[in-house]
């Protein structure tokens, strides 16, 4: 069986409030991975239902920071990732800044 490749994003929408299931249908729309998988009970949080029972490589990307000054620099963010064993039918919560 083919890797398959989910990408999650904030649907175009900045704020503390994150985006709605209407904003997330209209990102993830026909022809994305994503396409009907992703729901929002609570908003800005993607719950995503794991598909297939499988070794799944998760890779998250954190923000990089801005400097005020310029005697202060942002940093450069963190990345992590990892290989996790799920099951079908796992719910997974995404919260994208």
């Amino acid at each position: 069986m083919e890797a398959q490749t989910y990408t999650f994003t904030n649907a175009g929408v900045t704020g503390r409030t994150g985006p709605t299931q209407t904003q997330v249908n209209s990102t993830y729309a026909s022809g994305n991975t994503l396409h009907g998988a992703v729901t929002i009970n609570t908003q800005g949080i993607q719950e995503w239902t794991v598909p297939v029972t499988g070794t799944y490589t998760i890779e998250v990307w954190g923000a990089a920071g801005g400097g005020n000054n310029s005697r202060t620099i942002g940093g450069k963010g963190a990345r992590m990732k990892g290989t996790f064993s799920l099951t079908v039918g796992d719910v997974l919560k995404i919260l994208v800044g």
